[in-house]
C-alpha cells in the first residue's frame, strides 16, 4: 500500500518505527495528489498495515482516501428549508446520506465528491 507523508517529505523519523519500506518518492516540493485529493510531499510504499492512530501521528494518508463534502438541509414543518455546506470528512468510500426526524422539521445530510458539487447543490437547494 502507499502513503502520503502530508507534513513532511519522507525520511527517517517520518515512518512509523518496524515498518517495511519497498519504495519512497519526494517530491521537489508540497504536490496536490489526486490519490488523497490532497497536497503531499511524497509517499512511500510498504506491505504493512498501519494503523489509523498511528497514520494520525505522522500525518499520513494512505492511498484511495478523499474528501467528501456534507450538505445538511433542514426542512421546517411551516415550508421553511434551510441548506448549508456543513461538514467535511476524508475516507475511502462516500458517507451515506442521514435522515433525521426531529418535532418540527426533518434533517438530511447528503454527500458529495467535490465543494462545487456541494455548492451547486445548496444554490439549486434555494431555487426549490
Amino acid at each position: 500500500m502507499r502513503y502520503y507523508s502530508k507534513c513532511r517529505p519522507v525520511s527517517p523519523g517520518a515512518i512509523p518505527a518496524g515498518i517495511v519500506v519497498k519504495d519512497v518518492q519526494n517530491f521537489e516540493g508540497r504536490q496536490y495528489c489526486p490519490e488523497i485529493d490532497a497536497e503531499a510531499w511524497g509517499w512511500f510504499e510498504t506491505e504493512d498495515q498501519i494503523p489509523e492512530a498511528t497514520l494520525d501521528a505522522y500525518e499520513l494518508d494512505p492511498e484511495g482516501i478523499r474528501t467528501w463534502y456534507g450538505v445538511t438541509s433542514a426542512i421546517y414543518d411551516d415550508g421553511r428549508i434551510l441548506v448549508k455546506l456543513m461538514a467535511t470528512t476524508r475516507c475511502r468510500k462516500k458517507p451515506e446520506t442521514s435522515f433525521t426526524h426531529l418535532t418540527r422539521r426533518d434533517i438530511y445530510t447528503d454527500w458529495f465528491e467535490s465543494q462545487e458539487e456541494a455548492e451547486r447543490f445548496v444554490e439549486e437547494s434555494k431555487l426549490a
